[in-house]
């Protein structure tokens, strides 16, 4: 359960990046990079597991 939340906030702020890109100091590269590290980090423990 604490995983599934930990994922689903970690979803949000890269949303939230995302959305934001029109503001200085955002932009999507940034969210992209950060929901790709999320997917390897699950993918890790799933094979770690």
């Amino acid at each position: 359960m604490t995983f599934t939340a930990l994922a689903m906030a970690y979803v949000l702020i890269c949303a939230a990046m995302g959305l934001a890109s029109g503001r200085r100091g955002s932009s999507v590269v940034a969210a992209g990079v950060l929901a790709a590290a999320m997917a390897g980090a699950q993918l890790a423990l799933m094979l770690i597991r």
